[in-house]
């Protein structure tokens, strides 16, 4: 291994080992409003100055690491430091890893504040969260606030979003990435956060009424459309028409609406897009109204458009296509494929199943309304039909699948 090699590793581990000296150093003198100039003039910094150069000290270092020192690369303002540490070629990640944590421990007391713990819990007393919901749904909400301020700050100064990068270290999951993935990193980052501040204020909204009302009032529901409104005002403001419209895809109701309803087929991609035209159609009049709160002549019309759209569909889909998208619709038919999919069945195996509903609930009619059998008669055939219908349940999906299902509180059809 050569010098230069050497040198390049222990500077590197210099750098690593130093910046819980920096960041020690610059707390003491960093205070909120500081970080916040300091992000606000980051693109002026950063546009009227070239490109910083390797610092002389850090130059010599290259030749003598005995001669560098963490003091060489200290920086009042955050758009300095991340400058100075890529211009002697400390990893990316590594600087991530350093400025998140300064930016952590700078807002660690905002956030022990909001939190609420002025002291530590003991096991004899209830905590706030468990006697007032609501009021810890304001403090969570609180503390998201606070999240974005900082969220903004390390996007402004490293091009990420914090709640994602945070996902992508654990090796989590993050859906809003997978579904906003079409979308350049600072949009998504931009959309993300509409997304969820609209999230959390109407979660808010909904948990306060039902601590205070039995149903949302009309006043709680015009602000739930609200919400809704500004975070769509405020996503098309962002996007392109052509990224607004695949947006919609993944996000809108109808969207949704389509999703939910081809549950357990199958679909193409084709099929799709075709079943959210034809249900978007149907959203852009009637997706906000309320069938209960229509006149007659009004409630007319509604009905009509209900059944033009169920024409629709059939035509569009075919006969075949339309027999399974119906049995999408029923819930115990949902329930079977969840169940199917969890304790992972043949392909078929909840259609096989819904099948025998089919043909339980044909025989229990026609055994109803034979007038030839007796009340006795009826109940002994009733219960024979239960059980067979039982046991063919249990042979197709297994004994834990079918406990599964019942406790579900779906399968009531099995023994009605």
């Amino acid at each position: 291994m050569n010098s230069r090699t050497i040198i390049a590793i222990l500077l590197c581990l210099n750098i690593v080992l130093g910046s819980y000296i920096l960041r020690s150093s610059r707390n003491s003198k960093t205070t909120q409003q500081g970080l916040r100039q300091s992000t606000e003039s980051r693109k002026t910094t950063i546009a009227q100055k070239p490109k910083p150069q390797l610092p002389a000290a850090a130059q010599e270092a290259s030749s003598s690491t005995n001669k560098f020192q963490w003091a060489q690369l200290e920086a009042e303002d955050y758009p300095t430091y991340i400058a100075r540490l890529r211009s002697i070629g400390c990893p990316e990640q590594t600087i991530r890893d350093i400025i998140i944590a300064d930016v952590d421990k700078l807002m660690a007391p905002q956030m022990l504040a909001l939190s609420g713990r002025t002291n530590p819990p003991k096991y004899w007393k209830s905590e706030i969260r468990d006697l007032n919901p609501l009021q810890s749904l304001e403090q969570l909400n609180s503390i998201a606030d606070l999240d974005v301020q900082k969220r903004s700050v390390l996007r402004e100064l490293l091009g990420i979003d914090l709640a994602s990068e945070r996902l992508r270290q654990k090796g989590e999951s993050d859906i809003y990435e997978e579904r906003l993935a079409f979308l350049p990193e600072e949009k998504r980052a931009q959309i993300r956060l509409f997304l969820e501040k609209a999230n959390r204020e109407e979660v808010y909204l909904r948990e306060k009424s039902w601590q205070q009302n039995d149903d949302l009032t009309a006043a709680e529901k015009d602000r739930l459309r609200t919400i809704q409104s500004e975070k769509d005002k405020s996503i098309q403001e962002v996007l392109s028409p052509a990224e607004y419209d695949q947006y919609n895809l993944w996000f809108s109701p109808t969207a949704y609406r389509v999703r939910d309803a081809f549950s357990g087929m199958d679909n193409t991609e084709e099929e799709f897009l075709g079943m959210y035209r034809i249900q978007r159609d149907f959203d852009q009049k009637w997706a906000d109204i309320e069938p209960a709160t229509l006149d007659s002549a009004q409630r007319a019309q509604y009905d009509a458009a209900k059944t033009q759209l169920e024409s629709n569909i059939r035509d569009y889909l075919g006969p075949e296509r339309y027999a399974q998208y119906q049995q999408g619709q029923d819930a115990d038919y949902r329930e079977l494929t969840k169940t199917a999919a969890q304790y992972e069945l043949p392909a078929g195996a909840a259609r096989d199943v819904y099948a025998f509903k089919e043909i339980a609930t044909e025989q229990r009619s026609r055994i109803r309304n034979d007038s030839t059998l007796s009340p006795q008669q009826k109940e002994t055939i009733l219960r024979a039909i239960s059980e067979e219908t039982e046991k063919a349940v249990v042979d197709v999906i297994g004994p834990a699948a079918f406990k599964h299902y019942l406790r579900s509180g779906s399968g009531k059809w099995i023994s009605e």
